[in-house]
């Protein structure tokens, strides 16, 4: 289950084992509003074609997705020496994330090629936290689509 304050639209997920993407997020207008959970709505490709779908966000059918390095492979990162990838993310910036194998954690360090503007660091475990993160440092979309 994901918490639905770590999503926005935009964020990857698994929604019912398929990989969706989170198109909209319907809050509850109304604390007696029956349901009064979050609906999240989505978008998936499955069998070549696109499908919508939607579910309450603190449902079992909704997951993160681990950031392994066969995820970052598959999003464009180079592997570099042991553990660390790397990506020209933006055109003024580079990612590394370095893989720690003993847990489930990524860390991600963004430098920006200014050398006057700070680079910036945080440990994700999940592609959505790692999507909201790069977006909020670079303003750019991990995947576009």
């Amino acid at each position: 289950m994901i918490d639905p304050k770590t999503l926005h639209i935009g964020s990857h997920v698994i929604v019912d084992g398929v990989r969706a993407r989170v198109i909209r997020i319907d809050e509850p207008k109304d604390e007696h509003e029956i349901p009064p959970y979050t609906l999240l709505r989505f978008k998936a490709f499955i069998d070549g074609k696109w499908w919508n779908c939607g579910c309450p966000a603190d449902a079992d059918k909704v997951e993160p997705i681990p950031i392994t390095a066969e995820l970052l492979t598959e999003l464009g990162f180079e592997k570099r020496e042991s553990g660390l990838f790397a990506k020209e993310y933006a055109p003024d910036s580079w990612i590394f994330l370095t893989i720690y194998t003993t847990k489930e954690l990524c860390k991600v360090n963004v430098y920006p090629s200014d050398p006057r503007k700070e680079a910036s660091s945080v440990l994700n475990c999940y592609l959505h936290e790692l999507e909201a993160f790069l977006y909020l440092t670079t303003k750019t979309e991990l995947i576009k689509e």
